[in-house]
This record gives structure tokens, sequence and C-alpha cells, in this order.
């Protein structure tokens, strides 16, 4: 009964650390498209004067 008390919490830690690490893909690849934009923004910046 013990092991498998282990492993559900083994599993749900694992859910977790998963999770927070999607979670955090997704945040770097938010930043990186706010990045690309304001890169955009200047080009556009540049080209009109």
């Amino acid at each position: 009964m013990e092991e498998e008390e282990e492993e559900e919490e083994e599993e749900e830690e694992e859910k977790k650390k998963k999770k927070k690490e999607e979670e955090e893909e997704e945040e770097e690849e938010e930043e990186e498209e706010e990045e690309e934009k304001e890169e955009e923004q200047e080009e556009e910046m540049r080209r009109r004067r």
C-alpha cells in the first residue's frame, strides 16, 4: 500500500514539474514574440526616415 502511495506522489510531482516547464517555455516564446514586434517597429521607424 505504501509503495503505491509513493508512486502516486512521484507521478504528481512529475506532472507539476512538467507543467511548470511548459509554462516557462510559453513565457519565453511570448517574450521572443514581443521582441520581434519591437524590432519590426524599429525597422518601420527607420524606413520612414
